[in-house]
């Protein structure tokens, strides 16, 4: 069985810029404190490639990368206490449209 050939991560552009700079004003995608750090999401990823720049949710320094909650420091314990980092991406998204009136642009 051939699977699809996984889409090239999108980064650096104009809209890129726009999409985590807005991400960055919303608060952490797991706590709502601020302020946060746009994080590309790590789960499901099996290459050293960096996540889109548009697959990126908002987390405070505690849950990104500072101390034992932090994603960055367990990835496996932070997915079994919060979800996989992909699972926050559709709340995100509709967090972008009721505050901004954003949706980013098609990828594909």
């Amino acid at each position: 069985m051939m699977y699809p050939k996984p889409r090239k991560p999108i980064r650096g552009t104009d809209a890129c810029r726009v999409h985590m700079s807005l991400v960055a004003e919303l608060g952490c995608a797991v706590c709502g404190a601020r302020p946060v750090e746009v994080h590309h999401v790590i789960c499901g990823r099996f290459s050293g490639t960096r996540a889109s720049d548009f697959d990126t949710i908002p987390l405070c320094l505690r849950h990104h990368r500072h101390g034992m909650l932090a994603i960055h420091s367990g990835k496996e314990s932070w997915v079994k206490r919060y979800g996989t980092d992909t699972d926050f991406l559709p709340i995100v998204a509709q967090q972008l449209l009721q505050r901004f009136g954003y949706v980013a642009p098609d990828r594909e």
